[in-house]
């Protein structure tokens, strides 16, 4: 649902696709948006040893993670 997202998360800029998430965000990982697609299914190519470094796109990662140590 468009701009029906509940909660603060301000770690999440972006979406699936890239595209920035705004101050109403929707519900699910994908907003509603006209912006470009940034990033797009991996295919073979983008996988692996022979894998050409494409430096237009982002790399996708995860948030910036503290591990607890016991």
């Amino acid at each position: 649902m468009i701009g029906k997202g509940v909660g603060a998360y301000p770690f999440v800029r972006t979406d699936i696709d890239g595209q920035p998430r705004g101050e109403k965000p929707d519900i699910g990982a994908d907003q509603f948006s006209a912006d470009p697609v940034i990033n797009r299914p991996l295919k073979e190519a983008d996988v692996g040893p022979a894998a050409v470094e494409d430096g237009g796109r982002p790399v996708l990662s995860a948030p910036k993670v503290e591990w607890e140590r016991k």
